[in-house]
């Protein structure tokens, strides 16, 4: 889940790039990266509990 999550946002940095405009393409990177992030942080808090 996380690999896909990953090549999801890289994916969208790349049509970012490729489009070169729109700022609602861009909030919608900001927002994969914000919840990307936090699923890692979760992730690492539940491999510190076991």
């Amino acid at each position: 889940m996380n690999i896909y999550i990953i090549f999801l946002n890289t994916h969208m940095q790349t049509y970012i790039h490729t489009a070169g405009h729109g700022r609602e393409l861009l909030l919608l990177n900001h927002i994969l990266l914000y919840y990307r992030n936090t699923f890692f942080k979760i992730s690492l808090i539940k491999k510190k509990q076991f």
